[in-house]
């Protein structure tokens, strides 16, 4: 009777870990790694990484680069629903921002033009600040990285404002 409670808590305790280790996995693969390498071609999976930091996001997502395109306005599109979305660029792209947000369904985008122009990319989610060593839109076509910062994204944001 013994060796048969003993067998049936080791059993529990083996199911506990196992299911503990799939709530870790799920938890670690939700949530967007502190920094990613991108090999020329790898569009897929730098556009997943990108849409997995907007997708984040709870109130506001501000991008700052100075290629931007159709492209970019299409990553901005994964965000929730209320979360707001700013770009800071060499220009408003006023055709761009106005052909999206009149579209369908589609949420607002807001574009600035910067006061003082960024060499590097940047992405804001809510209040977590990543570097991006590509243009946001033509991420995975040569050899580019994402990281993210611990530092205030706010350092960034005003620099550029």
């Amino acid at each position: 009777m013994e060796d048969r409670i003993d067998r049936r808590l080791q059993e529990h305790t083996d199911q506990i870990h196992e299911l503990q280790d799939k709530v870790d996995f799920f938890v670690r693969t939700s949530l967007p790694p502190v920094e990613q390498i991108f090999f020329d071609g790898e569009f897929f999976e730098a556009r997943v990484l990108l849409e997995k930091i907007i997708k984040t996001a709870t109130k506001r997502v501000i991008i700052i680069d100075g290629y931007i395109d159709a492209a970019t306005f299409d990553m901005l599109d994964a965000r929730a629903n209320g979360v707001t979305a700013d770009i800071y660029s060499d220009s408003e792209y006023k055709s761009l921002r106005d052909a999206h947000n009149t579209s369908k369904g589609k949420q607002p985008i807001n574009t600035h033009k910067w006061s003082n122009a960024s060499h590097d990319r940047w992405i804001i989610s809510d209040d977590t600040l990543y570097h991006c060593g590509h243009s946001v839109k033509d991420l995975g076509k040569k050899l580019s990285a994402i990281m993210r910062m611990d530092w205030n994204p706010e350092l960034v944001l005003n620099a550029v404002k």
